[in-house]
C-alpha cells in the first residue's frame, strides 16, 4: 500500500525542533509543487510553517524564467523569499550565461543572491572541505542568521 508522510506530524516534529533551536532550517526537497502528501504538496507544507524560503536553483541556461516563476509562486503563497541561492550540479567553467544569471534573478525577481555554490569535488576524499568550500560560497553566511 502507498503511504505518504503525515503532514501534522512533520509540522509537530518542527515545532518541537523549533522550541530547542535558536535556527531550524528545513529542506523542501523535489520542488515547489512536489507533493508531500496524495493531496498536499511542498507549497502547503512552506505555508504552513510560515519560514522565510532560500530558493535553490540551478545556474544555467533556462533559470532565469524557471526562478523567477518559483519566486511569484512564494510570494503570491504569502511567503517571503529570504533570498535565492544557485548552484551547480556539474563539474563545468561558468559560461557568460552561468555569470549572467545571477543579476538578472536579482534584479527582475527583486531579490538578493545569498550564494553561488559551485560544483564540489573530493568531498568524498576530504569532508571537512565541505563546509570551507560552503563558506566561500556565502560570504554573507553570517549575517543571514542574525
Amino acid at each position: 500500500a502507498k503511504r505518504y508522510p503525515d503532514m501534522d506530524h512533520i509540522l509537530e516534529c518542527v515545532q518541537k525542533l523549533d522550541e530547542q533551536y535558536e535556527c531550524v532550517l528545513v529542506e523542501g526537497a523535489g520542488g515547489i509543487y512536489a507533493p508531500v502528501t496524495e493531496g498536499t504538496t511542498m507549497l502547503d507544507m512552506m505555508k504552513a510553517l510560515g519560514y522565510p524560503v532560500f530558493l535553490v536553483a540551478h545556474r544555467g541556461l533556462g533559470t532565469i524564467n524557471h526562478t523567477l516563476m518559483s519566486i511569484e509562486v512564494l510570494r503570491n503563497g504569502g511567503l517571503t523569499v529570504e533570498g535565492v541561492i544557485l548552484n551547480e550540479v556539474e563539474d563545468v567553467e561558468p559560461d557568460y550565461i552561468k555569470q549572467d544569471n545571477p543579476s538578472a534573478i536579482e534584479k527582475f525577481g527583486q531579490v538578493r543572491i545569498v550564494g553561488n555554490v559551485d560544483y564540489l569535488t573530493q568531498l568524498a576524499d576530504e569532508p571537512d572541505l565541505a563546509w570551507t568550500r560552503f563558506e566561500d560560497c556565502f560570504p554573507s553566511l553570517p549575517r543571514l542568521f542574525t
